[in-house]
């Protein structure tokens, strides 16, 4: 007998619901932040602990922002976080790439945020995959942050496996509930990974 995750099915059915009602009342960016208000790049106060936690020195360092649409970070970060900002996303023309795999190999990032992406990727292009591709791309002292919806399919389990198996350190992930903004639609797991 196959177990069915009802309060998953149930969230992703009020989503639904929740987009055909915003459909026609709201322009896309507010509907983008009403249904995204659980990730870490929703609310300017998160954006900011992000820049100050991470990026502390802002001359120097070079972001990546992978699924990053220009209603998410780049919207609430400052001149300085946008101007070392690079995009990935295949769904946006205006990516400068449109997939991980496409960023050059030698690209070094001191930061690399994947936020609500997992459940959207290929199905040849596995999490393991991804986070092996990031964790490539990460400068030696860099940060790979991470926030997955609760109800997307993979859970934080996976995410934790994948990332182990795609080599990050044990010691070097650690779960980071603090970063999710206050009051939120969909609850995000959170996690930092170094090598």
């Amino acid at each position: 007998m196959e177990f069915i995750n009802f309060e998953a099915l149930s969230a992703i059915v009020m989503r639904k619901k929740l987009l055909r009602f915003l459909s026609n009342r709201f322009p896309e960016w507010q509907k983008y932040r009403l249904l995204n208000c659980g990730s870490p790049s929703s609310q300017g106060h998160t954006v900011l602990r992000i820049e100050k936690e991470f990026l502390a020195d802002t001359s120097q360092r070079r972001i990546l922002d992978v699924g990053g649409t220009k209603n998410g970070f780049v919207k609430l970060a400052s001149p300085e976080m946008l101007a070392c900002t690079t995009i990935v996303n295949p769904a946006d023309s205006w990516a400068k790439y449109a997939r991980l795999k496409d960023v050059p190999p030698d690209a070094k990032y001191d930061l690399i945020m994947m936020f609500g992406v997992l459940g959207e990727l290929e199905p040849d292009y596995n999490v393991e995959a991804n986070f092996r591709d990031a964790r490539a791309r990460l400068a030696p002292d860099g940060t790979f942050l991470i926030a997955e919806p609760d109800h997307k399919s993979v859970d934080e389990h996976e995410c934790l496996s994948a990332l182990l198996a795609a080599g990050f350190s044990f010691e070097g992930i650690r779960r980071r509930n603090d970063l999710r903004p206050g009051f939120s639609y969909t609850k995000y797991f959170i996690f930092t990974a170094r090598v």
